[in-house]
């Protein structure tokens, strides 16, 4: 179990690693209106050698930017390429506020931004080159504030943000099943989380602020709920279970060597059959 959560909390780096692509994309620049430059194709002079098949007269039009006006000749609606290579479309306020931006960079990346009135970023979506997407929701300050991710590893993130854009809450579900909940402190490092692994027995634990894991409590399918209780290592040191039997059992590990004794007797028993193996198989140490 405890290489499992490992894999659950890794997601939440993974989330606000995708959570900074969807700042990018939010902030990805509409298409200027200096510089452009507009041709026309016509017809080829016969025999003359050309890039490009020639196309029928007025069927193709070629440009590096169109604009679309109002009635009162504001701009409201441009399509047309950057100097980085960037391609866009962009829908805007009648005084030039974009609202809809539909892009893809110079490095094939596509994204799309949604911007309210007063200019603010509120919503993207991205797909990186690795493969990974992510859909991104700000508040009316433009900060990103929930993050849906699938990473390249195919694991889904959902990820709560605050106005500083620390992931705060984390839930994630990886490729053996198992699935997570994660809170976060305000320097985002887990604090507690709730999961349930693939064979559907459920776990909680609690860390401190230094990352180490200092409660945690599990139910198994074979009836055993156990709590264990850790020092400022990340030790074992008391264990409470009650087992399949109904009956308490109350460890407390002075004696780290001794507690790694009794987790291979523990091991040793759960192989034999034996119903005392129950007492000891919700141990931390046993199931390290």
């Amino acid at each position: 179990m405890r290489t499992l959560l490992r894999s659950l909390i890794q997601g939440v780096s993974a989330g606000a690693v995708i959570g900074a692509m969807l700042l990018w994309a939010g902030h990805m620049r509409p298409v200027q209106a200096e510089n452009a430059v507009t041709t026309v194709a016509v017809p080829a002079p016969a025999g003359a050698a050309t890039d490009t098949p020639a196309a029928a007269p007025g069927t193709t039009v070629r440009a590096q930017r169109f604009e679309l006006v109002d009635a009162d000749g504001k701009v409201r609606g441009i399509f047309g390429i950057q100097a980085d290579k960037t391609v866009g479309l962009t829908v805007q306020t009648a005084d030039g506020k974009p609202l809809i931006t539909l892009a893809a960079s110079g490095t094939n990346i596509p994204a799309v931004t949604l911007t309210d009135a007063q200019g603010n970023k509120r919503a993207a979506m991205c797909i990186k080159d690795d493969g990974s997407v992510a859909i991104s929701t700000n508040d009316a300050k433009g900060n990103v504030r929930t993050t849906l991710t699938v990473d390249k590893s195919d694991r889904p993130h959902v990820a709560l943000q605050d106005p500083d854009g620390t992931v705060r809450e984390d839930l994630n579900v990886d490729k053996a099943k198992d699935s997570a909940l994660n809170f976060l402190d305000v320097a985002g490092k887990t604090r507690l989380s709730v999961g349930m692994d693939k064979d559907n027995e459920p776990f909680t634990v609690l860390y401190d602020a230094y990352g180490k894991t200092r409660f945690d409590v599990g139910l198994w399918n074979t009836g055993l709920c156990a709590l264990d209780m850790h020092d400022t290592n990340g030790n074992s040191m008391q264990t409470l279970e009650i087992g399949s039997d109904n009956k308490p059992h109350l460890f407390v590990n002075t004696n780290l060597e001794l507690a790694s004794y009794i987790s291979s007797q523990a091991h040793a028993a759960v192989s034999s059959g034996s119903s005392a193996s129950h007492s000891s198989k919700g141990s931390s140490t046993a199931r390290k």
